[in-house]
């Protein structure tokens, strides 16, 4: 699952579907300014959560081997459609996001499926996609509150 917010945080949690039917995770919290240190403050500034969310997803896409097939669950409606090009990115930065995600998954040989859920849903009751989506925010949010230290 990967989860950017409006400050440039980033989280993402990895799982892992063993054959075994177990599950291992891998949570990485960082900020759109440490992937992309290219990018200047304004860009988040203007961009916000757009470029937070793709950025999330490149840094998903990045930690992956090469030749994976994976979902990425994201809570932005626009993650999906802007990475496989049936939204346009207008904002510059937003679409060099976009086109690092792409090269991404052309240069890893990925199979990516891209699949939209509710941001901020409650977790009880079981749902698993909903607590990691949460795990994932809360990283988010951790990253951009190191960042300002």
């Amino acid at each position: 699952l990967t989860d950017g917010n409006a400050g440039g945080g980033i989280g993402v949690v990895l799982v892992y579907r063993c054959p075994d039917g177990s599950t291992k995770t891998k949570e990485i919290a960082t900020t759109v300014l440490d992937v992309f240190p290219n990018f200047a403050p304004q860009d988040v500034a203007r961009v916000r959560n757009p470029l937070a969310e793709i950025a999330a997803a490149y840094v998903a896409l990045s930690a992956l081997v090469e030749g994976t097939v994976v979902t990425v669950v994201h809570d932005y409606e626009g993650t999906g459609p802007l990475v496989t090009g049936r939204w346009t990115a207008r904002d510059e930065a937003l679409r060099m996001a976009v086109e690092r995600c792409q090269w991404g998954i052309y240069e890893g040989r990925l199979r990516v499926v891209f699949r939209h859920t509710s941001g901020h849903q409650s977790a009880m009751g079981g749902d698993e996609i909903a607590a990691y989506n949460a795990r994932a925010d809360a990283l988010a949010t951790a990253a951009v509150g190191r960042s300002a230290e």
